[in-house]
């Protein structure tokens, strides 16, 4: 399991939220879970939708979300393999489905979601899926406070990230983390719908270029903190952790 987040960083958070300090660790891979928790100031009871369910726990953006939140929602996941395994370990659900076909605006109908989604997480492979899957999104029904786009920008060309930003921005959703990194190579996006969050928090999380880390701890933390919020496994149960210019590997 990856460890992202710890208590040791609950006073260098860019932007604290409510409920912060029950927070012992995080689950996402690049700090996505912590991203969103202090765009919506600690939200509880919220509602998400996960495109690309995968393990269920470990690398997840919606674990901690659904278990010391109270968030519902659901994920979507092709493989049948993995959404048996989510659904061994999580309350909210996986559906076996492609990403790609379904009508998500039935499935929310069914699930009787709100309006305006809390959470957003687009995240499959290769981008061109994960662009397409997005736009399959109903936002002449929809909004989404919170969007977490796997652009994989460093492997696949800028195309699919370019496209997107397009699709958002003209919906009127701010850019507000963009070219979040890990080991220096440019992942993800990530947007809000600025109306929902307040642009206090635009201002305060606004970055471009950023490691994950930094795009939501204070990026003057000392060098042994940093070490200790980052620690990560990368690959086959590698250990990483961060130096001056990015992250490295640990034997």
């Amino acid at each position: 399991m990856r460890r992202t987040y710890t208590s040791e960083c609950l006073g260098m958070l860019r932007k604290g939220f409510s409920g912060a300090e029950s927070v012992k660790t995080n689950y996402s891979q690049a700090f996505q879970d912590i991203f969103t928790l202090s765009v919506l100031n600690g939200k509880r009871n919220g509602c998400y939708v996960e495109i690309g369910g995968w393990h269920g726990t470990s690398d997840s953006n919606t674990y901690l979300l659904e278990t010391l939140f109270d968030w519902i929602g659901f994920a979507v996941e092709w493989n049948p393999e993995y959404v048996e395994r989510y659904n061994v370990v999580r309350k909210n659900r996986c559906l076996c489905l492609n990403a790609l076909t379904i009508d998500y605006e039935e499935i929310f109908q069914e699930m009787r979601f709100p309006s305006q989604i809390d959470y957003l997480q687009v995240d499959i492979s290769p981008a061109k899926n994960t662009l397409e899957a997005l736009k399959r999104q109903p936002f002449e029904k929809r909004r989404y406070s919170v969007i977490t786009f796997e652009t994989d920008a460093y492997m696949y060309g800028k195309g699919p990230k370019e496209e997107a930003k397009s699709l958002l921005l003209s919906l009127g959703y701010e850019l507000l983390a963009e070219d979040v990194k890990i080991l220096g190579n440019p992942f993800e996006d990530w947007y809000v719908d600025p109306e929902v969050v307040g642009w206090e928090a635009v201002h305060n999380l606004r970055s471009h270029g950023l490691e994950c880390s930094d795009c939501v701890v204070d990026s003057a933390m000392s060098q042994e903190s940093k070490k200790t919020c980052a620690s990560m496994a990368v690959g086959t149960n590698k250990q990483i952790s961060f130096v001056d210019d990015g992250w490295e590997e640990m034997p």
